[in-house]
């Protein structure tokens, strides 16, 4: 008898296992960004809204943010999202294992008036609310805050700028308002959250 109870503990281990596995999401902030298409940028809501229907987990996510009352976290994850495109054609692709001339080719790709559009659909949305949104970015950086508004400013007048001014857009996913204690943070408590559940609908189940 005892034996019997053994064998169906284990197997009861070994489909939690393979439940757990089947449905495990990306385990870190920076891989479930990983999982957001780049092959094109994105410049509308439309699209953002295509992206989150596309990534089940990316929706999941924003999903507990949304029941959580978070709206300024799911900006600042809406953020990440948009300029996730920028991210992986420059610093992306410069931790990457690909050698130095793939790195230079793929660096050409991305144009500086692709890169200043983008950095200015960026300020505008998020950063600044100029397009109207509800939630903007708070960023604990006020020295990069100040930055970013002074390139916008001189972008919309046609001014010139320097490439390392545009790149400063990627400085603000790094703001410890926005990763360290923000959108990392309660990417943490969702995962600890969905294993949780996972464990649960599992045994439930069984019964």
């Amino acid at each position: 008898m005892g034996s019997v109870a053994y064998d169906n503990m284990g197997n009861i281990c070994a489909f939690l296992r393979k439940e757990k596995k089947k449905n495990q999401p990306p385990q870190t902030l920076e891989d479930l960004l990983k999982t957001v298409p780049t092959q094109e940028p994105i410049f509308t809501s439309e699209v953002i809204k295509n992206v989150y229907t596309d990534n089940l987990w990316l929706q999941r996510f924003d999903d507990y943010l949304k029941k959580q009352n978070l709206p300024e976290m799911r900006a600042c994850l809406e953020f990440l999202v948009f300029t996730q495109y920028l991210y992986t054609h420059t610093r992306g692709k410069r931790k990457s294992e690909h050698s130095v001339a793939k790195v230079k080719d793929a660096l050409s790709e991305l144009t500086s008036s692709r890169k200043r559009d983008l950095f200015l659909a960026a300020t505008d949305r998020y950063i600044l609310g100029n397009d109207g949104e509800d939630f903007i970015i708070v960023l604990d950086n006020s020295m990069l805050f100040n930055d970013l508004s002074a390139t916008n400013n001189a972008l919309t007048q046609g001014l010139p700028v320097s490439e390392k001014s545009v790149d400063e857009i990627l400085d603000a996913r790094n703001d410890l308002d926005l990763w360290s204690n923000g959108v990392d943070k309660h990417y943490k408590f969702f995962l600890n959250n969905t294993s949780i559940n996972t464990v649960q609908a599992c045994l439930l189940s069984l019964l």
